[in-house]
């Protein structure tokens, strides 16, 4: 198992980069939080999960006047784009690609952008919700009516619809979420929701306000289930008059390397 944190400050024009870091910290009312699942192979998912929080990380950094979701959607569609024409260079990564939830806070408001089947949980008062909806075959063939909802875990859970970065263009989906003190968001790759529930996530919250030992709970019963696949959590919890105290997140990202 690695364990690998890191901080990134968008209130700025500059900021440090660590190789093996992959979490974020607040800064000045502003936040990116990032979960990226890298396919295609060992090395190709790599390069693609890395390639896009670095990308929507410094597109999101670059001064703007448009809209935050029009900010955040053009940051993945840039990501996309990158990964894309990496891999159309280069044979042995071709196929790459990822899926990606990023969530650009700004004052009081979460705006998320998904692609793929990592998730977004809001938790308010330890009352969770699921947020985005996946763009896989599973959710597909549900929303089509093929199968009921109570079926869907019988559907091969890793067919991603439309991963980033394995054609030009992709469909990004947004919604947001109005934050109120003491809120929790948590985003995970699919490592985890195919093995624990989003009961579980938030008795364990519940049992654990440790976010860094809640993480590290998490990852350990994923784990204990099978941990066939990479398990990524980012926790954040907001406090403060408006939601921009200090250090209203914390985070971790694990992954289980068979």
């Amino acid at each position: 198992m690695k364990i690998t944190t890191s901080s990134s400050t968008l209130s700025t024009n500059h900021c440090d980069w660590d190789e093996t870091e992959h979490s974020f910290q607040l800064g000045e009312g502003r936040a990116l939080l990032v979960v990226a699942d890298g396919m295609g192979g060992a090395s190709g998912g790599e390069v693609a999960s890395e390639m896009a929080v670095k990308t929507i990380r410094d597109a999101l950094m670059m001064r703007s006047y448009y809209w935050v979701d029009v900010r955040l959607r053009c940051a993945v569609e840039m990501a996309n784009q990158r990964i894309y024409r990496h891999a159309q260079h280069d044979p042995n990564l071709h196929g790459m690609g990822a899926a990606v939830t990023a969530v650009l806070v700004e004052d009081d408001t979460a705006h998320i952008a998904q692609v793929g089947d990592s998730r977004a949980y809001p938790l308010r008062k330890l009352a969770i919700s699921q947020l985005t909806k996946d763009q896989s075959l599973a959710q597909y063939l549900a929303d089509m009516g093929q199968i009921v909802p109570e079926e869907i875990s019988t559907v091969q859970q890793n067919i991603i619809m439309q991963p980033l970065g394995t054609h030009e263009t992709v469909q990004v989906a947004l919604t947001s979420v109005e934050l109120q003190c003491d809120d929790h968001l948590l985003l995970c790759s699919d490592g985890l929701s195919n093995k624990v529930s989003a009961i579980e996530m938030c008795e364990t919250l519940r049992a654990e306000p440790n976010l860094n030992a809640a993480c590290d709970r998490l990852v350990n019963l994923a784990n204990a289930r099978g941990g066939e696949d990479n398990i990524t959590i980012v926790i954040a919890y907001f406090s403060g008059k408006s939601v921009r105290a200090d250090h209203p997140s914390a985070g971790d990202s694990l992954d289980s390397v068979a």
